[in-house]
């Protein structure tokens, strides 16, 4: 399992995390039951929230229980003014690289008053008293509007409840529910995205054929490093709201692979459900040609960054827009 635990200042993070671990290793008493907490970063975000659960696979008797992960540095930032490398490209690659993990985002909430009467208690700045409100908002608006995967609110800012263990049990059965739904795709590195993806968009290979892909290890596809082809990806699917209304699909629903990198590609689309598919590239086409799964076609987006760079709302189109492309067989 792999659980996120998200929230405000004084919302019960930290207790919910312990009780978790606690469950969790009383339950599976030979499980590797593992804790994370994240705080302010010092590196990329991918390399914060992204590279150190790269050889995290559901089933394997691993669990991770993180004590605020990737939601705070879409939320501070805000608050405080600072800067941050998490755009929303990144932000979204990120959650798709959780979905084929089978996170659970754990939003822990409570009333605005019992917030700010912790912070008052336990004298934390006024700075941050001033802050805490805002801060709330946007973890309930990230929840509520932004987040790609799936969610369980809780209040669990008194550890005396009663049904404390229940909330407990909750969260635990809905995070086995996800992690066993992502079983199927332990075996594909490049894959992100949810387990049953309304739409696969299949690129070349990790960097080119001058590298080794044994350099790139687990990371998976299209990781949005500045510059790379998976930023400039990322950024279009990022341009503009993604609704079924317009374009037939939600970025929560858009699982990313190689066809000529470490992985069965035609396995992998089999896996997934047969997904509606996009090839990007004469090399991806190329091989989903050869393996039969039938696709549209779409240029790459590295090629589409050097030569048709300001064109990016006609590529959205071009990946998106299911009934005017045609399928190729």
């Amino acid at each position: 399992m792999l659980i996120l635990i998200e929230g405000a200042d004084c919302a019960g993070k930290s207790v919910l995390s312990g009780r978790l671990i606690e469950s969790l290793r009383r339950a599976e008493p030979d499980a590797d039951v593992r804790y994370l907490h994240s705080g302010p970063p010092t590196e990329h975000p991918l390399d914060e929230y992204a590279w150190p659960l790269t050889g995290y696979r559901p089933g394997t008797g691993v669990h991770y229980v993180c004590d605020r992960w990737h939601v705070g540095e879409d939320v501070y930032p805000r608050v405080t003014g600072r800067p941050t490398d998490m755009t929303d490209g990144v932000r979204a690659w990120i959650e798709l690289f959780l979905r084929s993990r089978g996170a659970l985002l754990v939003h822990c909430d409570a009333p605005d008053q019992l917030l700010t009467d912790c912070a008052v208690a336990r004298r934390d700045d006024h700075t941050d008293l001033l802050r805490l409100p805002h801060a709330t908002r946007l973890f309930r608006r990230y929840v509520a509007a932004t987040t790609l995967l799936p969610t369980l609110s809780v209040d669990v800012s008194d550890p005396d409840r009663p049904d404390y263990a229940e909330i407990v049990d909750e969260v635990i059965g809905y995070a086995a529910r996800e992690a066993r739904a992502t079983v199927p795709l332990t075996s594909y590195v490049t894959y992100v995205g949810p387990s049953r993806p309304s739409l696969l968009l299949v690129g070349d290979r990790r960097g080119t054929i001058t590298h080794d892909l044994d350099e790139y290890g687990d990371r998976p596809a299209f990781g949005p490093t500045v510059g790379s082809s998976g930023a400039y990806l990322m950024s279009t699917l990022t341009v503009e709201p993604l609704r079924v209304a317009t374009h037939g699909v939600q970025l929560r629903d858009v699982g990313l692979v190689n066809a000529n990198d470490v992985d069965d590609v035609r396995a992998c689309w089999e896996t997934l459900g047969r997904p509606t598919t996009v090839g990007l590239g004469v090399n991806a086409r190329r091989t989903l040609r050869a393996v039969g799964v039938p696709h549209r076609s779409a240029v790459h987006p590295q090629y589409q960054r050097r030569f048709l760079h300001h064109s990016r709302n006609t590529y959205l189109r071009q990946l998106l827009d299911l009934v005017t492309v045609e399928v190729t067989a």
